[in-house]
């Protein structure tokens, strides 16, 4: 077996701030926005407004963080995909899942059945103020595992 450690989510480069430590202490790994390159390869992403965190939306989360610096109207890239109720509606049969496209899939060649990937990001705790959702002072950040899948079944994309 092995032991594959992810980076995923925001971070300096794609979202620009740090994903939230909520005040009841639950991580919320916000997903990239999508780049130009996936949209050219065809992926058209899930918009923000359409993900869920506690039947919020995330856009809504990301706005009052970073109050207004980042168009929530991108859409997102939404991976890994970890959390039934981070899309309403979803089908009977969803499992959670993660996969590569394009020169980043390469790199999963050597993967298979039973190997575990280990999600991290880079987070910050948050709180409350006025009923608004804020970074906590002192700011600390923390690179923190917040999810994980084992392989039980490798796709191959139809090329």
């Amino acid at each position: 077996m092995k032991i594959i450690l992810s980076r995923k989510g925001f971070d300096s480069s794609n979202g620009g701030f740090a994903s939230p430590i909520m005040p009841n202490r639950r991580l919320l790994s916000l997903p990239i926005p999508l780049t130009p390159r996936q949209m050219g390869n065809g992926e058209a992403g899930i918009p923000y407004a359409d993900l869920r965190f506690d039947g919020q939306p995330i856009s809504e989360i990301i706005n009052q963080l970073c109050k207004g610096r980042f168009d929530t109207n991108r859409p997102s890239h939404l991976d890994p995909d970890l959390d039934r109720d981070r899309i309403e509606n979803r089908r009977q049969r969803w499992r959670p899942a993660f996969g590569q496209v394009g020169s980043a899939q390469t790199l999963l060649e050597n993967v298979g059945e039973g190997d575990l990937f280990l999600f991290f990001g880079w987070f910050r705790h948050t709180a409350l103020c006025n009923a608004h959702l804020r970074y906590q002072r002192p700011v600390r950040d923390l690179h923190v595992v917040f999810g994980w899948l084992q392989v039980a079944q490798r796709f191959h994309p139809v090329t």
